[in-house]
C-alpha cells in the first residue's frame, strides 16, 4: 500500500492537469508537513496508543489517501489526498520501528530489521507490479481506488485482530 501513492499520484494528475509536472509540488508540501508535524504526531498519537493500533490507523490513513485520489479533479484535492496519506505515513513508519524493536531480542535486532527491510522491499515490488496492473484497468474507473481502500481496511482489521500479541502491546516506560 505504501508504495502505491508514488505510482498513482502522477498518473492521476496526468489525467486532468494541463501541467502534470506540477504534481512535484505535492511531494514538496508533504515533506514540509512531515518536518512540521512528525514530532507532534509522535507525541500526541503514537505514544498514547498501542503499537498495533497505530499500525492499523496508519495503514487506514494510507489507504484512504490513495483511494481518495479517485475524487481528485483539481490540484488542491491532490494536496488533500497527499495530506491524508502523509498522516498515515507519519503514524505508520515510526511504529514499524517500535514494533520491530519490541519483537526482537537484543542479540537479533539487526536480523529483525534486515528481515523487515527485505519484506518491505518485496512488498514494494509486488505492490508496484500489481498496482500498475490495477491502474491499467483505468485511472478514471473506480476499481483501482476501491481496491486500494478495501485492501487498507482489510489489513487494518487484520492488524487489530492480531494485536492480542502482548509482546507487541507493551508501552515504553
Amino acid at each position: 500500500m505504501y508504495a502505491q501513492f508514488a505510482l498513482a499520484l502522477p498518473l492521476r494528475a496526468e489525467s486532468f492537469m494541463e501541467n502534470p509536472a506540477a504534481v512535484s509540488l505535492v511531494w514538496t508540501f508533504n515533506s514540509i508537513l512531515i518536518v512540521m508535524f512528525q514530532t507532534i504526531i509522535t507525541n500526541k498519537i503514537i505514544r498514547r496508543i498501542k503499537p498495533m493500533n497505530s499500525l492499523a490507523l496508519g495503514t487506514f490513513f494510507i489507504g484512504l489517501g490513495i483511494s481518495s485520489l479517485y475524487f481528485a479533479n483539481h490540484f488542491l484535492i491532490l494536496v488533500i489526498c497527499g495530506m491524508i496519506f502523509i498522516m498515515g505515513e507519519m503514524i505508520l513508519m515510526p511504529t514499524i520501528d517500535i514494533t520491530i524493536t519490541r519483537l526482537g531480542s537484543a542479540e537479533l535486532i539487526g536480523t529483525y530489521f534486515g528481515l523487515a527491510n527485505f519484506v518491505f522491499g518485496l512488498g514494494e515490488g509486488i505492490g508496484n507490479f500489481s498496482g500498475s496492473r490495477l491502474l491499467n484497468v483505468g485511472i478514471q474507473t473506480y476499481l483501482p481506488w476501491i481496491t486500494y481502500f478495501s485492501v487498507a481496511v482489510f489489513v487494518s482489521i487484520v492488524i487489530v485482530l492480531f494485536k492480542r500479541d502482548n509482546q507487541v502491546q507493551k508501552q515504553p516506560s
